[in-house]
């Protein structure tokens, strides 16, 4: 081979090596594609767009320190509250910016780690010296058409006159003009509201706290390595940027999710790195215990335990989040088997302490004897002795029962509804249930000539 060929040869060779690695290179420095962000047009301070369609908000803060922390570029698709959730649902958005969990939602969404909180209470004139809920039976107050808000007054407090609003601002003025005796609104919401139309000072917070629910990111549903993206990419984020994001944008610190740390639960060494191994807590909780577990008909949480979650979530900053059950005997094998974190209102059984641990009580519900109003011989459980008697699977003194019926005849059922239907009709004698379990199952299905007659607290 000559001198000549052969460094001809080389030059090829390193041209063919050259373009090889400029391919590489290129590729390698091919930008990643923008995430897109669902939020909606008009929802401050969360999300806004300014007259030229430049997003702003809380929530779009947040996700551009998302972004910055994990080296993702995003982009945000705006459009109404309807709009972002089928975005994400369809594909046109990767992300959800920020909602409410609820069954409904669960269906086509998986959600992340708690991002924020939404809190609603009352809001009253500046001269007006009521202070409570409780005062307002027979009153007028406000609320915005088809919000949340809206239907919980009507569930919860039906003797309050209810006025609806198209929006905040017709909502405040009509507060302003003493047409309305108080509004009902997320705090945030309202405050942004109040502020826009210069009357931050004409009206007064009410000292309760009626809803706080957690908000979430959301992907589509099955998107696992996105959400995954999601939860770690927020878990870099220091605590004090996002402190000072929110403090920007939320003059009241009352609403603050990341600066609050008054009633924080000091932790020893060996729980904190538990905690950093267990980022996220999932406690079982019902979809149909009112009031403990509430869920609307537009598939919102709320309740005892959401308040609960919301407070532990809080106190010992790690994300405490629900898994709905429609059934007790779901909530029951669940949590013994280990498929979830924990539940809240769990009554003590011998069997189950096998499994789990208990905290101190922190709610009583009572355990009742429902029999037919004709009944006059059964007013205690000693009374049971020989009798055919029913209660709901998955219930913790069921054991109890059958000890207490001995060689009666003990039936259990899947639901309160069948076990109530079944002892209307003579089937059985009496029904072991709980207070409240008898009561929602009352209000749902009314089941005449039943009474409550006996009853004894249990554990919650």
């Amino acid at each position: 081979m000559s001198r000549r060929f052969f460094i001809s040869f080389l030059v090829v060779l390193a041209m063919a090596c050259a373009v090889s690695l400029l391919g590489v290179s290129a590729s390698a420095a091919e930008p990643q594609r923008p995430l897109h962000i669902a939020i909606t047009d008009n929802y401050p301070p969360y999300t806004i767009l300014a007259p030229e369609g430049e997003p702003f908000g809380l929530f779009v803060d947040m996700w551009r320190l998302w972004s910055e922390t994990t080296g993702i570029p995003v982009e945000f698709r705006s459009s109404n509250w309807a709009g972002t959730l089928e975005a994400v649902r369809n594909g046109e958005a990767d992300i959800h910016s920020g909602l409410i969990k609820n069954p409904k939602r669960e269906a086509f969404l998986d959600f992340s780690e708690p991002i924020h909180e939404a809190r609603s209470t009352l809001y009253f004139h500046g001269d007006d010296l009521l202070a409570s809920i409780d005062e307002l039976d027979g009153q007028r107050v406000g609320v915005v058409r088809g919000t949340h808000q809206e239907q919980v007054l009507a569930e919860r407090r039906p003797g309050i006159e209810r006025v609806s609003f198209e929006d905040i601002n017709a909502m405040a003025t009509a507060l302003l003009r003493g047409e309305l005796r108080a509004v009902f609104a997320e705090t945030v919401a309202i405050q942004a509201a109040l502020s826009r139309l210069g009357l931050g000072g004409a009206f007064r917070r009410g000292q309760e706290t009626l809803m706080s629910n957690l908000v979430y990111g959301a992907v589509a549903k099955g998107d696992t390595e996105l959400l995954a993206t999601v939860n770690d990419g927020f878990r870099k984020i220091a605590r004090e940027r996002l402190r000072s994001v929110e403090g920007r944008w939320l003059n009241d610190t009352l609403d603050h999710y990341y600066g609050k740390e008054t009633g924080r639960i000091q932790l020893t060494a060996v729980e904190k790195v538990w905690v950093q191994n267990n980022p996220v807590i999932r406690l079982a909780v019902t979809t149909f215990i009112d009031p403990v577990d509430i869920v609307d008909t537009q598939g919102n949480y709320s309740g005892l335990n959401a308040d609960l979650m919301a407070m532990l979530s809080n106190r010992i900053g790690v994300a405490v989040q629900p898994e709905f059950f429609s059934s007790w005997s779901e909530v029951v094998e669940s949590t013994l088997a280990g498929k979830v974190d924990g539940a809240l209102s769990f009554s003590k059984a011998p069997e189950r302490e096998k499994h789990v641990l208990y905290t101190k009580p922190y709610a009583y519900d009572p355990v009742v004897i429902v029999t037919r109003n004709e009944t006059q011989t059964i007013t205690a459980r000693s009374h049971l002795l020989g009798k055919k008697v029913s209660a709901v699977k998955g219930l913790a003194w069921i054991d109890e029962i059958r000890a207490d019926v001995g060689d009666g005849e003990l039936t259990i059922f899947e639901n309160e509804d069948e076990a109530l239907r079944a002892l209307a009709a003579g089937r059985v004698d009496a029904h072991i249930s709980a207070l409240i379990l008898f009561g929602n199952a009352q209000k749902r299905s009314f089941v005449p000539d039943l009474k409550i007659a006996g009853s004894r607290n249990t554990e919650g």
